[in-house]
């Protein structure tokens, strides 16, 4: 309604609408990431131009795709604009 108005600059959210997406990005967050909160970042490193993988102090690796395709990154298939978490690899 307030679109292209001079009050477009204002928007509404219904947590309704939101809540459960919410939800599951919080858990999945939670499962996913959740033992990597105290770790130390030992490595960042780009493995590609829009690939990164940040690797943790117990071998843990993150690798994000900033693409809207997925991708292949060390041996790992990573979601389009997601990111995968990969248990303690040893690298080479």
């Amino acid at each position: 309604m307030l679109h292209d108005t001079l009050y477009s600059n204002y928007y509404g959210a219904s947590y309704k609408l939101w809540s459960q997406r919410a939800r599951q990005i919080a858990s999945r967050y939670a499962r996913e990431l959740g033992g990597l909160f105290n770790q130390a970042i030992i490595g960042f490193e780009y493995l590609d131009d829009l690939i990164t993988a940040t690797t943790y102090a117990d071998g843990t690796r993150v690798l994000v795709n900033f693409s809207q395709q997925e991708r292949r990154a060390a041996g790992h298939t990573v979601p389009a604009r997601d990111y995968l978490v990969v248990q303690g690899e040893v690298q080479p």
